[in-house]
């Protein structure tokens, strides 16, 4: 299994790197960390909405909303191409590119970038 993640940070630039192997249960953002990229988060529990990332390709690599993600994206309403970064998953045996960056309407702030 080899991902591309194609990350477009809040300057603008879009930072790509490669997941070879996923480990089962890791959201979008711990994957994206653990290759050295930095998505905004806050809570990464689901509620506080401030990592919602809008999928611009390879959205069907991803496993569908779990309830807390589904309450949040409902809550915000937000188009079905943003996603919770901490809350979504790589499907097992994902192979392609996931390119995705900050929901343009984020309005929480924290420390974006870390």
């Amino acid at each position: 299994m080899t991902c591309t993640f194609k990350y477009k940070n809040k300057k603008g630039e879009v930072v790509v790197a490669e997941v070879t192997a996923t480990t089962a249960g890791l959201s979008l953002l711990d994957e994206a960390e653990s290759v050295g990229l930095v998505p905004a988060y806050g809570c990464r529990a689901g509620s506080c909405g401030a990592c919602r990332v809008t999928v611009n390709e390879g959205l069907e690599l991803l496993g569908p909303r779990g309830i807390v993600e589904e309450d949040t994206w409902l809550r915000c309403q937000d188009p079905p191409e943003v996603r919770l970064a901490c809350r979504a998953e790589l499907l097992p045996n994902a192979h392609g590119t996931v390119a995705f960056e900050r929901a343009p309407d984020v309005t929480v702030e924290f420390d974006d970038e870390r």
